[in-house]
């Protein structure tokens, strides 16, 4: 008896801190601004153009140099007749 008593006193207690806990937590939750949603949002999208950009560039750097490579590369190839 003395057990169950225990047992129901520790899950009591558990239940208390887990409260106590989930208070806490919601209490340090951080809360945003409008304005400062904004500015992550610009500050994210103007860092994905840069990436983009630069993807771009590298994009039309290889296929400049491809097309530059290309003619010599068929120069090179064997012809072969039938």
């Amino acid at each position: 008896m003395e057990n169950n008593q225990s047992n129901i006193t520790e899950e009591t207690k558990h239940n208390d801190n887990s409260e106590t806990i989930h208070e806490q937590s919601q209490q340090k939750e951080k809360t945003f601004s409008q304005e400062e949603v904004s500015q992550m949002i610009k500050d994210r999208l103007a860092r994905e153009r840069r990436k983009s950009d630069e993807r771009i560039r590298n994009a039309i750097k290889e296929a400049k140099k491809l097309a530059k490579m290309k003619p010599v590369q068929c120069s090179m190839s064997p012809v072969f007749k039938f």
